[in-house]
């Protein structure tokens, strides 16, 4: 399976931040609203297939960017080369 772009340098980001995928689930539980739950309710399961190369939705992405204290501007900007 191709990994998405997006999805590695998400996961480059959460490792940077030192943050585990459950304090990010429940952060955007805590924080997203009725109108965000109804469109995109994350959970670990969905979470954990985005860290292993899934796509996300652009909602899910902006989510996990306000969770872990980032914005979209910050995907653009990054090298996911090793």
């Amino acid at each position: 399976m191709n990994k998405s772009k997006i999805s590695e340098k998400l996961k480059l980001l959460i490792n940077k931040k030192g943050m585990k995928a459950a304090e990010i689930v429940e952060i955007i539980n805590l924080n997203s609203t009725y109108a965000a739950k109804k469109i995109c309710n994350m959970n670990q399961i969905r979470l954990d297939e985005i860290l292993k190369g899934s796509s996300p939705s652009f909602i899910e992405t902006m989510l996990i960017l306000q969770a872990i204290g980032e914005s979209l501007s910050t995907l653009g900007y990054m090298n996911t080369k090793k």
